[in-house]
């Protein structure tokens, strides 16, 4: 049974929940959640490929990265279900929280942080309470 007073799995829960929830606004009329966003951003990809003089799309298969977010999550979850080696799950919770923080920095020293949404600051906030209930500043109460 899967422990929910654990911080890391509230945590992934709170990642995958949040993998689903608007990650990038603009003007607050079109919204992706992340899950959508390889797919949005081919589809514009393919509209600047019809407007250029090429007509090349440009192919970004790094962007499909975004899923590894709730696949670790669930990882996290997964360990602690099997009662995995402490370990193997310390090193899926680590993995877990940096993964979304190093991509959300890498995305916002790439583009700033205009248009970004609700999930992808809660993806950001799991992942840091994350990483340091994960190496013990964060303890839950007794």
């Amino acid at each position: 049974m899967i422990d929910f007073k654990k911080i890391e799995n509230i945590c992934a829960i709170v990642l995958v929940v949040a993998f689903f929830l608007p990650w990038v606004s603009f003007g607050g009329m079109i919204s992706f959640a992340g899950y959508q966003i390889p797919n949005a951003l081919e589809g514009a990809n393919q509209l600047l490929a019809i407007g250029s003089e090429s007509g090349e799309v440009a192919s970004n298969p790094e962007i499909y990265l975004v899923y590894l977010v709730p696949l670790l999550a669930v990882g996290v979850l997964a360990t602690d279900y099997l009662k995995s080696d402490e370990k193997v799950a310390h090193y899926v919770a680590i993995a877990a929280g940096a993964f979304p923080l190093l991509g959300f920095l890498y995305v916002v020293i790439d583009n700033g942080i205009e248009g970004l949404a609700i999930g992808i600051y809660l993806t950001v906030v799991a992942a840091i309470v994350m990483l340091l209930a994960t190496f013990g500043v964060i303890k839950r109460p007794e």
